[in-house]
């Protein structure tokens, strides 16, 4: 019997919305990621991933409270950005479903939502 990786969205049981594509023109810079939001408040964050973090990093210009996460079968890399708290740090391990952080708006980002991007 073969073993499937799963992948859930980020948000769980919540309507989340897209809010800005791939690739969408920012002034002449395209946007790397993918932007979702979901209404309300403490709006939980879930892995999509198994595997560990890479990085957990504040840039006030940009990403804000962000982490990357690098899934262990695939070796790509989740970058969730904006996030108001941030409940793992650099080393931990994460597992699908598991709580990774709230949505939020720090950084350069004008409405809670989370900036998602594989790399």
């Amino acid at each position: 019997m073969a073993v499937q990786t799963v992948r859930i969205l980020p948000f769980i049981n919540k309507n989340a919305r897209i809010t800005s594509i791939f690739w969408e023109d920012r002034g002449g810079r395209p946007h790397r990621g993918v932007d979702l939001s979901a209404s309300g408040s403490n709006v939980p964050l879930y892995s999509m991933c198994n595997g560990s973090v890479i990085l957990k990093a504040y840039d006030a210009n940009g990403f804000g409270n962000y982490i990357i996460m690098k899934d262990s079968t695939t070796n790509l890399g989740f970058l969730y950005a904006h996030m108001s708290s941030v409940n793992v740090s650099e080393g931990d391990t994460v597992t699908v479903g598991m709580q990774v952080g709230i949505q939020g708006r720090t950084g350069s980002a004008t409405g809670n939502h989370l900036h998602l991007e594989m790399q």
